[in-house]
């Protein structure tokens, strides 16, 4: 969300994480991020513009305990287990401190649905309000994508049986002549 002009809610934390000493950029703490007031329920209720309100923002506590632990396992190089319920915020919750980390990382996910949540959802919303540098790529397995020598093979084999199954498969045959995937 811009607080000014240009300016986005991640700049303002990296400004107010800069060490006055050093003139380094320090990560902001998962407090200041998930904590109550913090920068993602100030992206929530539409950032410094208190016309747009949000009522979708909850402070979760248990969310910002798991990215406080991620965040650890970030900085110290270890790993962390979590396990945590419907509804905690756990996706935000390990994406923040990832972004934070300014590491490359890979998310894997159980269901197609996560997937695409993540891609159409949470990282827009990253991209938007946190992190406009953030890229992304998508990789789903060769599962997901049409064989084309199993469909020609299809072709000329007699397997399909009844109208139905024949005019399904030439929709295939030319959905497949259209897509690049």
């Amino acid at each position: 969300m811009p607080i000014g002009d240009d300016t986005t809610v991640a700049e303002s934390a990296e400004e107010r994480a800069t060490n006055a000493a050093g003139g380094e950029k320090a990560t902001p703490s998962m407090e200041e991020v998930f904590g109550p007031g913090g920068f993602l329920e100030k992206c929530m209720r539409g950032g410094f513009d208190r016309a747009v309100v949000s009522a979708d923002y909850e402070y979760r506590p248990a969310q910002l305990e798991m990215a406080e632990m991620v965040q650890d396992a970030f900085e110290k190089h270890h790993h962390a287990i979590v396990e945590a319920g419907t509804g905690t915020g756990k996706t935000l919750a390990y994406l923040i401190p990832a972004i934070c980390s300014g590491r490359r990382v890979v998310i894997s996910t159980a269901t197609k649905s996560l997937q695409e949540q993540l891609y159409q959802k949470d990282i827009p919303f990253l991209q938007k309000h946190f992190a406009p540098n953030l890229k992304v790529a998508v990789m789903k397995g060769r599962s997901n994508f049409l064989c084309i020598s199993k469909l020609n093979q299809m072709q000329d084999q007699a397997l399909l049986k009844g109208i139905e199954e024949i005019d399904a498969f030439r929709q295939i045959k030319d959905w497949a002549k259209l897509t690049e995937t």
